[in-house]
Order: structure tokens, then sequence, then C-alpha cells
């Protein structure tokens, strides 16, 4: 029973990446028609020290255009596909197995979260012209 109850679990993690990633999909085939595929990622200037924390850890490139975000959607939609072929086959022998893949759904989803935030704020220019509100200090 658990190793069904971490199958079902599994189904919606990546329901939800699936979902996150499609936006950012769409969202960068978008802005890439309108803007143009050398379009550059900035997400702040000199105010950001790492523009995509989460990208570069699970992804290992740093995405400097839109189209660089196209290869990270390439990636993370080959992981949802290979997670759900998991899900259908059921081969994992324990419940462990099926929640060590809900974690990476987890991380996956929030790379694509991540990728679609870049390529709207780089595109629409938010969160880069307001003033600095707050301080860490």
């Amino acid at each position: 029973m658990p190793a069904q109850q971490s199958r079902i679990l599994l189904l919606a993690c990546c329901i939800g990446a699936a979902t996150h990633i499609g936006h950012a999909r769409h969202l960068v085939e978008h802005l890439i028609e309108k803007f143009g595929r050398n379009h550059p990622i900035d997400v702040g200037g000199l105010n950001v020290e790492v523009e995509a924390p989460v990208t570069r850890l699970v992804c290992g490139i740093r995405p400097k255009t839109l189209g660089d975000l196209e290869d990270v959607l390439d990636y993370l939609e080959t992981q949802v596909t290979h997670l759900l072929s998991a899900v259908h086959t059921g081969q994992e022998g324990s419940n462990i197995d099926f929640e060590s893949k809900v974690l990476h759904a987890g991380m996956i989803d929030q790379v694509g979260m991540e990728v679609a935030d870049m390529a709207q704020i780089s595109a629409f220019q938010r969160l880069t012209q307001m003033p600095l509100l707050w301080s860490w200090d």
C-alpha cells in the first residue's frame, strides 16, 4: 500500500511540474517570437549576483539569452516524461523509490518556475525598474 500511495503522489507532482513547465514553454516561445532568440536575460543587472541559481545548479548552464532557456525546457520536459513512465509501469520495488522521484519532480518543477520568471522579468523589465524599498542591512 505505501508504494501505491507514493506512486499516486508522484503522479500529482508530475501534473504540477508539467503545468508549470508547460506555462514556461508557452511564455518562452511567445517571447522569442516577439523579441527574438538572442534577447538577453537580465533579471536585475548589477543588483543580482546569481541570476539563475536553481537552473545553474540543476542544469549546469548559465542562460544568457531567451534561446538558452529552450535548452533548459527541453531537459525539463524529458525528465517529466521519464517520471511519468515510472508512474505508468510501476517497476519500483518500494515507496522510497517513488519518493525519490517525487523529490526529483519537485526539483525540475522549481527550475521550470525559475525559467518562466527569468523570461518574464527579462522581456517585460518587471521588477528591474522598481526602486529598492527594503534592504538586508
